[in-house]
C-alpha cells in the first residue's frame, strides 16, 4: 500500500466541500442504460477496443481514464454510434444502437448530451442563439420561446449574463459552460462529455466539476466521461474505468485507484515517467 503521505494530494481531491461529492439520484431498481457487451472496434491497421464488457447505471457519473490512444475516444464515438464496430453489442437506453435504422438512432440522440473537447460552439452564433438551437430543431419551438428556455439552461451554468455574448469573446471556462448549457438543452438521460476540464485551471476545473455533479443531480442522467485530469475524476465519479491494451484494465471507485498497488494504475494516476504505460500497444 502507499504511504499516508504520498496519497495525501488524492485524498483531498475526495474530501467533501461543504457538501457531499455525490447527491445524485440513483434509480432503486439499479436500471441499465448503457450495456456494452465484446465491443471490438479500431480501424486500418487493426483493433483498438479488444473485447470491452461494461454496464452503467442511471444517476450515476463514471470516468473513463487511460494512456492517450488506447480507445477512449474510439470507445465514445461507438457510444454515439458515430463509429460502428467490427464486433460487439450496444444497448444504449434499452435500444441496440447497431443494428437500429437511421430515423431511431436521431430520436436516441435527443435523449443524449455531448460536451466536446473543445466546446464546438458555433461562432457565428450568440451563446443563447448556441443554447437554443437543439430546442429549435429537435423540439421545434419557436424562436422566442427557444430563447426563453435556454436562459434557464444558461442560469443553471452561471452564464445566463453572458447569454448576448459571441463565443469569441468567451474565456476557455465560460465556453465549456455554455456548452454545458446546449448539451442538457433537450434534458437529456444520458451525458457524454470530453475532457471537460481540458486547458482549464484548477478553479475552474473544480468549478466545472460541481457544475456537472448538479447538473446531473438535477437532470437524474447517467455520465460518461472521458479524462486525463485525475482530480476531477477522484472528484466527481461514482465508478472509474481505466481503459489500456484496448480492454478495461480496472473498474471501481475512485478509492481503488487511490491505493492500488497495480503498476500501470499507480503510474497512470501519479503521472510517473516510468512503467509498464511506456506505450499503448
Amino acid at each position: 500500500m502507499h504511504s499516508e503521505a504520498s496519497l495525501a494530494p488524492w485524498s483531498e481531491a475526495l474530501a467533501p466541500r461543504g457538501r457531499p461529492r455525490r447527491t445524485q439520484k440513483v434509480d432503486a431498481r439499479g436500471h441499465v442504460v448503457v450495456r456494452v457487451e465484446d465491443l471490438h472496434s479500431g480501424f486500418g491497421e487493426g483493433p483498438v477496443l479488444r473485447g470491452v464488457s461494461f454496464e452503467l447505471m442511471k444517476g450515476r457519473v463514471y470516468s473513463v481514464i487511460g494512456p492517450s490512444g488506447c480507445g477512449k475516444t474510439t470507445l465514445l464515438r461507438n457510444l454515439l454510434a458515430l463509429l460502428m464496430p467490427t464486433w460487439g453489442r450496444i444497448e444504449i437506453l434499452g435500444q441496440d444502437i447497431i443494428s437500429a435504422p437511421p430515423a431511431r438512432l436521431e430520436t436516441l440522440r435527443t435523449r443524449m448530451g455531448v460536451l466536446f473537447q473543445s466546446a464546438a460552439l458555433i461562432s457565428s452564433m450568440s451563446v443563447m442563439e448556441n443554447v437554443a438551437l437543439p430546442l429549435r430543431l429537435h423540439r421545434g419551438l419557436a424562436p422566442r420561446e427557444a430563447q426563453q428556455a435556454a436562459c434557464v439552461k444558461l442560469e443553471l451554468v452561471g452564464m445566463v449574463d453572458a447569454r448576448d455574448r459571441m463565443p469569441g469573446e468567451l474565456s476557455g471556462g465560460m465556453k465549456k459552460r455554455a456548452a454545458m448549457a446546449r448539451a442538457i438543452a433537450l434534458d437529456p438521460e444520458l451525458l457524454f462529455l470530453d475532457e471537460p476540464t481540458s486547458g482549464a485551471d484548477p478553479v475552474t476545473a473544480a468549478a466545472l466539476d460541481d457544475i456537472l455533479l448538479d447538473l446531473t443531480r438535477r437532470l437524474e442522467a447517467t455520465a460518461i466521461v472521458v479524462t486525463h485530469d485525475m482530480r476531477s475524476a477522484f472528484r466527481i465519479s461514482h465508478e472509474i474505468m481505466m481503459l489500456w491494451r484496448g480492454r478495461i484494465h480496472h473498474r471501481g471507485p475512485p478509492s481503488d485507484f487511490i491505493e492500488s498497488d497495480d503498476a500501470a494504475i499507480s503510474q497512470f494516476v501519479r503521472g510517473a515517467r516510468q512503467g509498464p504505460l511506456a506505450g499503448c500497444d
